[in-house]
């Protein structure tokens, strides 16, 4: 995924692979990793895929640039690494993580759910809906804040090259560091969302726990126990002529004596 640096008549595009750091190492590789989140009641989701896309895209987006560049277009290949071309490429990774650790949820909570024998009824409520889930893509998409800074100061920095009729080098050279910044905090955007994924299963252990020890109510069984002495007792009561017998329950009363007696 990585290459050296292009140059062109018109602007250079850095690497961007250094900066990245971490992102381009799978997570069993990364030295000085987090440590591993508490035992909890459903695996953590796999996202190393969407961070391999991620990183695909921006490498994809520095080779669009690259291409422009050597085709003396300025300002195409400024606009492939602009600030909405980063942005579209960082809210579709968290969106597709949210969505993965939303799955991984849904499937936790049926699953104790199961394990308890929940009523399906009951069972379909414990789907996360909507609101839930963008609140998910919002607590992993939190860490994502000095990346957007970032990409601010990048977007700064366009204009003057853009306009210019020659190559300005301090303002090229101020729109490589507003790259590899932008790269550096794509990679610290990314941790945090992988931190908030652990914290995010913790949040929701509980939820799955509830689930799991859930039992039914016992009250019906007792007011059903309760009512069926009572009216046996009472049925008693008026066989054995202690109390009087209805109107409408006195033939059967009397029916049940003659059967009986000798």
């Amino acid at each position: 995924m990585s290459g050296r640096a292009d140059s062109s008549p018109g602007i250079r595009v850095p690497e961007l692979g250094p900066s990245l750091g971490h992102m381009v190492v799978p997570s069993a590789g990364v030295p000085g990793s987090p440590s591993p989140v508490p035992r909890s009641p459903f695996p953590r989701p796999e996202l190393d895929d969407i961070r391999y896309d991620l990183v695909t895209a921006i490498f994809e987006l520095a080779g669009e640039a690259r291409e422009w560049s050597a085709g003396a277009d300025r300002d195409l290949a400024l606009s492939a690494l602009n600030r909405a071309a980063w942005l579209h490429a960082w809210e579709r990774a968290v969106a597709a993580a949210a969505e993965r650790v939303a799955a991984a949820i849904d499937a936790a909570l049926q699953g104790a759910a199961r394990e308890s024998r929940m009523p399906t009824r009951r069972a379909r409520r414990l789907v996360l809906g909507p609101i839930e889930r963008r609140a998910i893509a919002g607590r992993l998409g939190a860490g994502g804040g000095p990346l957007l800074a970032s990409l601010d100061l990048l977007e700064e920095t366009i204009p003057s090259l853009r306009t210019a009729a020659s190559l300005d080098p301090a303002a090229h050279e101020a729109w490589h560091r507003g790259l590899t910044t932008a790269a550096r905090r794509l990679e610290a955007a990314w941790l945090a969302l992988d931190d908030a994924t652990g914290r995010e299963r913790q949040r929701w252990s509980r939820e799955v726990e509830a689930v799991r020890c859930w039992r039914r109510p016992l009250w019906p069984v007792w007011v059903v126990a309760a009512v069926l002495f009572g009216l046996a007792t009472w049925l008693g009561l008026v066989i054995g002529g202690y109390l009087p017998a209805p109107s409408f329950f006195q033939g059967w009363v009397a029916a049940w004596w003659q059967r009986f007696s000798w």
